[in-house]
Formats: C-alpha cells, sequence, structure tokens
C-alpha cells in the first residue's frame, strides 16, 4: 500500500542558538558595497542621510509593543518611506530570539528589497538584531547576512539594514534592547521592487527534470532570487515555500529515495506531488533538521511511468543566507507493509490547565489496518524533537504542564518492534521511526507522526462568580401535595457582560437537575432533599440544550466548566442552598441561632453545642459537590460541646453542617481550610 509520512518539524526555537545574528559597532564600514544590494528609485536616497518623514509617519510606542501583538502594522509601498518612533526602554525577554526587543511591524504587497534604518536616533544605537519575524506569535524568521549591514549611511552614526527579495507578507522587526541600544528610537522602512530575475523553475511550469536511476547522480541547484517569481505560502512541513524551486521525474520503479543535500546556511524542505502542476496533490515531506543537514524523502508506492513534481525550498521566510543545494535520487527496493496507523484527531485543540491539570483526548478516524497479530498503541509527545512522555491503550492523556503536546497512534508487531527499551521523557518520536519502513528502517509497523495536536495553556481565571446563595428555610412541608421553596441572594455575584444568570433546583445526594428557572423559587411535590443552584453562564459558549431534566446532574455541567476541569468559562455554585421538603408531622424547623460550630474556618476539626438539644441526634457533613462526607451519631445535653473530626484528606471547600435531632433539622454553613 502506499505509505505517505513527513520528517516531525523542529521549533523554530531549536534552530536559533546558533543562527541569531546581531552585530554591535563599531563595524568595518560596507557602505559602499552594501548600497550595490539596494536598487532604491530615483530621488529617496535622502532616507539614508537622517530627513526623516518623507513618507506616511506611524508612532510605535515602549511599553504597548513589548511583545509582537502590541506591534503597529504599517503599510509599506514601494519607493514611499514610512517613518516610526519608539522607546525600547520597556522591552521583554523574548523567548524565540532570547534578547529584550519591543517590534515594529510593516506589510509589504509586492516582492521587494527592502531597507530598515536607524537613521535619525539620537544618540545613535550599538546594536541591533538583523532578522525578521513572520507571524504573531512568531512562526517563522528571515536570516540575514553581516554583509547586508550599511554601516553609518545615515550620516548621522546610525546604520540600515538590508532585506533582498523578501516576499509580500507582514513582518515583525525586533528592536534590540541592550547596553548602548536603550531608549528613543527612529526607523525608517524603505522598499524597492525586486529587480532579480527568478529562475524559470521557481514555477512549476518551468520544472527541471530529475534523472530517475539506480544510483544517486548529484545534479547541482540554487534558490537564488526565487522569491522574485512572487510565490507565498507554506508547506507540508509549515516552512515558507516563497523561494521554492521545481524539478519533476517520471517513474521507473514504485520506490525511489529523494536525497538533497543544502549548503552551510540552508535548512532544507522537500515536497514530492502527484499530478500536474494544475492538479498538484501532495504524497511524501522531508525536512532537514538543521541548517545544512541532509533530507531524504523515501518514496514508495509510485506508478511506473507517471510524472511526479518536487518542490524544495528553504524552510524559513525570505531567501537562505547560502541559496545552493545537491538534489539526487536512487532507485530502492520496497518492503511492502500492510498496517496503517490511520489518522486521528484532538477532541479539543486547545485546553486549559485547572488546578495544575488538563486532560487531553484524541479520536481516531477509524481509518487503521491493524492485521492480525498486530495491536496498537498511543504515544503523547511533547517537545522541538519531540520526545515520548507517556503511552496509553487509549488515545486520553492527563498532563500538567502548559505545552504543545501531539497524540501518536502506533501499529506494530511487539514480535518484530521490542519497546522494552522506551524510556519516556527521553526516547523520541524520530528514533522510533527510523525503524520503521516508512523511515527507510526494516520494521513493518505504523507511527503516525502527524498525529492530534493539542495546545494546553495556562488560561485566565474565570470572572464568573455566583456569590452567596441563603435558602430562606432549611425545611418546608408538603401542604395539600405541593411546597415552595425559595432563597436569598447574597453579595458576591459577578455577572460579566454577555453574560446570564440561571437558577437550577436539584434532588437527591447525586444532584439531579429537575427544574430550571430566571428567579431562586421553586414549587416541588415530593419529599426529597433539594438543592437551589446559580448558574452564571454565557450562551456562547455553554449549551444548555442537552441538559435533561430528571437524568443530568449538577456535578456532570460541573465537569465542563473551569471550575471543575473543563474548558469553559461559568461559574456554578455547586453546594447551593438545600431545603429539605417532606411531609409536616409536628416536628419543626429549629432555629439556627440555638446551635454553634467554631472554629470557622478549620482544617477538619471542630466543636458544635446547642443551647436547647438534648437527647440522640446526627450530625452530617455535605461536601461542595452534595457528597455525604461525614455523619456522625451524638447524644446532645443543653450547652454539652461535643466534638467532630472529619475523614483526612478531606478537600478544602465550603461545607453544609446539618443537625437532625428529633425536636427537628437545622443547617449551617463551614469552612474547611
Amino acid at each position: 500500500m502506499k505509505k505517505r509520512y513527513t520528517s516531525v518539524m523542529r521549533s523554530l526555537s531549536a534552530f536559533l542558538p546558533g543562527a541569531l545574528v546581531f552585530f554591535s559597532m563599531p563595524l568595518q564600514a560596507q557602505t559602499t558595497g552594501a548600497a550595490r544590494m539596494l536598487a532604491l528609485p530615483p530621488g529617496v536616497n535622502d532616507m539614508f542621510v537622517g530627513t526623516v518623514g518623507g513618507g506616511g509617519v506611524a508612532h510605535g510606542g515602549a511599553a504597548s509593543n513589548a511583545t509582537c501583538a502590541g506591534a503597529v502594522i504599517n503599510d509599506l509601498p514601494v519607493g514611499t518611506p514610512v517613518t516610526v518612533t519608539g522607546d525600547n526602554t520597556g522591552a521583554v525577554h523574548d523567548p524565540v530570539f532570547g534578547v529584550p526587543v519591543v517590534w515594529e511591524a510593516f506589510t509589504t504587497t509586492e516582492c521587494a528589497d527592502v531597507a530598515v534604518g536607524y537613521c535619525g536616533t539620537t544618540p545613535s544605537f550599538a546594536g541591533s538584531l538583523i532578522m525578521l519575524g513572520v507571524g504573531c506569535p512568531l512562526t517563522n524568521v528571515v536570516f540575514n547576512s553581516p554583509g547586508n549591514i550599511l554601516v553609518d549611511v545615515c550620516g548621522d552614526g546610525n546604520y540600515t539594514i538590508l532585506f533582498r527579495d523578501l516576499p509580500a507578507g507582514t513582518y515583525y522587526f525586533p528592536v534590540l534592547q541592550g547596553t548602548g541600544s536603550t531608549g528613543p528610537y527612529t526607523l525608517t522602512f524603505m522598499a524597492a521592487a525586486c529587480t532579480s530575475t527568478a529562475p524559470a523553475n521557481a514555477m512549476c511550469a518551468g520544472a527541471i527534470e530529475l534523472p530517475s536511476i539506480t544510483e544517486c547522480t548529484p545534479v547541482l541547484g540554487d534558490v537564488a532570487f526565487a522569491t522574485a517569481a512572487g510565490n507565498t505560502g507554506t508547506g507540508c512541513g509549515n516552512g515558507d515555500v516563497a523561494d521554492g524551486i521545481w524539478y519533476y521525474f517520471e517513474a521507473q520503479g514504485p520506490a525511489y529515495d529523494l536525497t538533497v543535500a543544502p549548503s552551510a546556511q540552508f535548512s532544507v524542505q522537500i515536497e514530492v506531488f502527484a499530478g500536474g502542476c494544475d492538479a498538484l496533490s501532495n504524497i511524501a515531506c522531508a525536512m532537514g533538521g538543521d541548517f545544512g543537514v541532509p533530507a531524504v524523502a523515501h518514496l514508495s508506492g509510485l506508478t511506473a511511468g507517471a510524472t511526479y513534481h518536487v518542490r524544495v525550498s528553504d524552510r524559513f521566510a525570505g531567501s537562505p543566507v547560502t541559496t545552493s543545494f545537491f538534489i539526487c535520487m536512487e532507485a530502492v527496493t520496497t518492503i511492502v507493509c500492510e498496517e496503517s496507523a490511520g489518522t486521528i484527531t484532538a477532541d479539543v485543540p486547545e485546553v486549559c490547565l485547572t488546578n495544575g491539570r488538563a486532560t487531553i483526548t484524541g479520536i481516531p478516524g477509524g481509518d487503521a489496518v491493524v492485521p492480525e497479530g498486530y495491536q496498537t498503541l498511543f504515544y503523547l509527545s511533547t517537545g522541538a524533537e519531540p520526545v515520548i512522555v507517556q503511552g496509553a491503550l487509549t488515545p486520553s492523556f492527563e498532563v500538567t504542564s502548559a505545552a504543545s503536546y501531539t497524540i501518536h497512534t502506533l501499529v506494530f508487531n511487539d514480535a518484530t518492534l521490542d519497546l522494552n527499551g522506551l524510556v519516556f521523557g527521553t526516547t523520541t518520536v524520530a528514533s522510533i521511526n527510523t525503524l520503521l519502513v516508512q523511515a527507510g528502517g526494516g520494521i513493518c509497523a505504523s507511527l503516525d507522526l502527524v498525529g492530534a495536536a493539542v495546545l494546553v495553556r495556562e488560561c485566565l481565571p474565570c470572572p464568573a462568580n455566583t456569590g452567596a446563595l441563603q435558602a430562606n428555610a432549611s425545611n418546608a412541608c408538603l401542604t395539600d401535595g405541593s411546597a415552595t421553596i425559595d432563597a436569598t441572594v447574597g453579595d458576591g455575584r459577578v455577572v460579566p457582560d454577555g453574560f446570564e444568570v440561571l437558577y437550577l433546583l436539584t434532588s437527591g445526594q447525586d444532584l439531579i437537575i429537575r427544574q430550571g428557572a430566571l428567579t431562586p423559587a421553586f414549587v416541588v411535590h415530593a419529599e426529597d432533599l433539594y438543592t437551589i443552584h446559580t448558574l452564571v453562564y454565557d450562551p456562547a459558549t455553554l449549551d444548555l440544550g442537552d441538559v435533561a431534566f430528571g437524568v443530568t446532574s449538577v456535578l456532570d455541567m460541573h465537569a465542563q466548566l473551569m471550575q471543575g476541569g473543563g474548558d469553559i468559562c461559568a461559574a456554578l455554585d455547586v453546594v447551593g442552598a438545600p431545603v429539605n421538603v417532606h411531609v409536616c408531622t409536628g416536628i419543626a424547623e429549629r432555629n439556627t441561632g440555638t446551635w454553634s460550630i467554631w472554629p470557622s474556618p478549620n482544617s477538619g476539626r471542630f466543636s458544635i453545642a446547642s443551647a436547647e438539644a438534648e437527647g440522640s441526634a446526627t450530625v452530617q457533613v455535605i461536601a461542595p459537590d452534595g457528597r455525604l462526607v461525614h455523619e456522625q451519631r451524638v447524644v446532645m445535653q443543653r450547652d454539652a460541646v461535643v466534638s467532630v473530626e472529619l475523614p483526612d484528606g478531606t478537600a478544602a471547600g465550603v461545607y453544609t453542617v446539618r443537625f437532625l435531632a428529633g425536636t427537628g433539622v437545622a443547617a449551617m454553613r463551614m469552612v474547611l481550610e
């Protein structure tokens, strides 16, 4: 069967430690040579001699643009400089670049040579990053060469940085804050139309033929000036393809290894397509592990005589610092494996940590192929490599850290694939994959590298709050088969904009929802322990259409909310206001003023006393979720003190202490720390 697979793309930060480029003045003057690299339209050279404001002027900020989300994105038309001012005193440490920066941004609509000049900055800045970011949060970067720095071209001690052949798009410039580079700054952006001629094979229609032979015969390739073709977009590895160039080959057999060996500052991305240029269908993807590292696309299931297309690009935005590579194809013998991991998608692609925990779940697509003797396992990975951190028989995992995770499916035969050496937190997905036929190994097994991605975040607390709710009477009598129970709203309620308030009536220890109302008053027709609950919710995020009276529990709803481990912002008073409804027999509700509890708050040990109760009584402690956590029979004497101790491990919260005596029932609240 046809095998389609892709190398796992390393995170952006994995490439930066050895490639982050910044400079500090003084530098050897490079003005003359660098100036020749940028073709400027007539009349705009003034931007390099300190004239600010020749085009539209926009104002950045110090604190407001400490992250890219606060950057003002300026339109940058060809031939019209745009000047921005700001102050990087409030810069914050950027986790990608590893240094404190503030952000400015611009958008171009065509391929352009872009200059970023510090002209007019007083005092002049001593250092700068010479890279651009793409996306916010960053998804890619444009690398640059120190040879593209124009020293003192402004005439005031400041410098200008050139970015050659930038494809159309939005770019973020990180303004470095450091020694000699702190305080107010002025930046001038200038775009000149690209004058380079793109190679013919920058378009699919101009693809160059590759020889599909039995041994690798390297062919020299070069992506220089390919961005001038005006292509944009991302490839199968989520890398930029604006500098991609095309090849094609006619398959003579079912399987080939397609190898690309890039030059030193080239991070290669390979894509292979079936079909013609007007109907391309991706069948394979491979990524180099770092700059200068070769990538191999293992192709199988090809049709002899069919034509396939190949796109080679540097995965980073713009053009690479070194642009050449070698490419070749080599026929291989194919091992045919029947198994397939199939596909899996995330149940919820983004979840929040609640009380330090989150559950992430994948949903198999039902398209896995598990031959006789094979079995299925699910693995959870995270990190740049990525590293396997958990394994399970079902695609559900509990995590305790905010990060990007992926759930992978593995279909394998334990007679051929020995997983005893797998170490959680150490073993990488790639190290397992390299053993398999799908990655050029010799073992038939299928590992879904793409998997189901889930982002676990530290979410802001939900602002909704139910506030207090107190039953107007803790007991009610059925009269002529019905009783009215109600409660009074107390302090502390918070109803954010767009949220609504609803009251729910539940019965029993399981808190089964019986009724709903806009006011905390209900009519009931049977004896039971009822509880009135307050719900503050957003109808756009919490669907109450799934609530079935007599079936759904408040605890079910609680589990959907952030307060109960779910991801929906809403507030639900699980403890609520309990009311005991019974057929009255002359036993009256006791005044809770005759009872006392101390201390409150407490750590699980407290005392109770009554000024009136005598004889046998039962003390019940009810948890916030309605569970009975403690029951104790006591013999009361007037003003006598009874000690109560809750089981070890009882969670903190607001509990209801209920007193059931022969002369009546009373209930009070108690706080457990």
